[in-house]
Formats: C-alpha cells, structure tokens, sequence
C-alpha cells in the first residue's frame, strides 16, 4: 500500500472496510482521519460486522444512534502510529473513546480484546491501518445497543 495515501483515503478505497467507512462516515469520524495524525486505526473487516446481527448493525446506523456509534467508532482508534510489533508490547493502549483495549501479543503480531489480527502495518501518511475481524465495543456500548 502506499505511504502517499491518508488513512481516510486508503480505508475509502479499500472494499473489504467499506462497512467501516460507511460507520465512520455515519459519525462525521471519516473526515477526522484526513488529518495529519498520526492516528493507529483498528479497522473492522466487512466479515467482522456481518459477524453481528443484521438488526443490531441496521440499529448502530440508524441517525437516531449517531452519539453511541461515535463511541463504537472511536474505539477503533489510537492516538499515534504505532506499528504491530509496538502495540504486541503492551498489555493495554487507550483508544479515542477514552477506554483501553487489551492487548496479548501473539505469533502474527497482536490479539485486541477478543480480535484477531487480519492485517498489519498497513502504513499511510498520516498513521497505519490494522485489519481485524470483529467489532470492537466498549463496555457501556455493549450494554446500551
């Protein structure tokens, strides 16, 4: 992939995150990742979302949701670049949302919460893109949806 592309150019042009995209972008959070960053994004894959219900997904997109999926969304998201052999060395990083994910260092890279590493250091301008294969939510979005 290329370093000449931010990370909202490179998600928007990626199909296998366009339910992610259309999240972030049902959240106004897609334009934040134009900026210069350096952001770490955790990106879902279309198959981590299928994974969920169709009526909880229909649900988290609906406007009437926008507050709660920005937290969901913000999750997703790391301050700083911080590359798979970075993040394999802590037990714990803090997310946009104000929460932390927990961490386990694995053979491929890393394990967040109970999410497996799909991708790796997919490296932009503005930051790198990890492809992970379920949804990540924090624990009052879990109870609130």
């Amino acid at each position: 992939m290329s370093n000449q592309l931010n990370i909202n150019e490179m998600l928007i042009g990626e199909p296998r995150f366009s339910i992610f995209v259309e999240a972030l972008t049902a959240t106004e959070l897609i334009d934040k990742l134009k900026e210069r960053g350096p952001f770490t994004i955790l990106a879902p894959s279309d198959s981590a979302f299928k994974k969920l219900p169709e009526s909880k997904l229909c649900e988290l997109l609906k406007p009437l949701n926008k507050a709660n999926l920005t937290e969901i969304m913000k999750y997703h998201i790391i301050a700083g670049r911080m590359l798979s052999e970075d993040i394999a060395r802590f037990k714990f990083v803090g997310t946009f949302q104000n929460q932390r994910l927990k961490i386990k260092a694995t053979n491929f890279g890393f394990k967040v919460n109970n999410a497996n590493l799909q991708s790796r250091n997919i490296e932009v301008s503005n930051g790198v893109i990890h492809g992970i294969d379920a949804v990540l939510f924090p624990a009052f979005a879990m109870q609130a949806v």
